[in-house]
């Protein structure tokens, strides 16, 4: 990071590299760059993660344009001046104006999820032996029945992907 920035101020002083951008241009590319290495080194060098809690989405809204009526007063004829004053004559005419323009507009709908309730099986059912006494009091081995365990398990599940309406 530390190297991109000093080779571009070493390229911000020489001319010849680019004669015809003025100091404000070369000046303005190396800002740019630089915020742009930052942005994409940034967290990879602070060894953290970012995490999206609630995605972004656009929105798609179509708006037909809005044509309405303007009335524009007009002059027909010019008034002139003889013997007796004519004053101007003065008509109306109706046009179809563009009061609105068409629009569109694009809208990412996020995915949607279902919590999914499962049974599980933690342990599987078993057979173990264990010591126990008989009627005579020796010590004999007997099988025992160990019933398995299960648990519910709670999943997100996606109902819909996310899609562009």
């Amino acid at each position: 990071m530390r190297l991109l920035v000093l080779f571009l101020l070493n390229w911000l002083k020489r001319p010849f590299i680019a004669p015809f951008w003025s100091l404000h241009m070369r000046l303005s590319f190396v800002t740019a760059a630089a915020v742009a290495a930052v942005s994409f080194a940034g967290p990879a060098l602070a060894g953290s993660h970012e995490e999206v809690v609630h995605p972004a989405y656009n929105e798609i809204i179509r708006e037909p344009a809005v044509i309405g009526t303007r009335v524009q007063r007009i002059e027909t004829s010019p008034g002139y001046w003889t013997a007796t004053q004519h004053p101007a004559q003065i008509g109306y005419y109706s046009k179809s104006v563009v009061v609105r323009p068409a629009a569109v507009s694009y809208s990412v709908l996020p995915a949607q999820y279902r919590a999914v309730h499962e049974t599980v099986v933690v342990r599987p059912a078993a057979m173990r032996w264990e010591l126990k006494r008989d009627a005579h009091g020796r010590m004999i081995r007997c099988a025992v029945h160990v019933p398995a365990e299960h648990r519910t398990v709670t999943r997100q599940v996606m109902i819909s992907p996310a899609h562009t309406v």
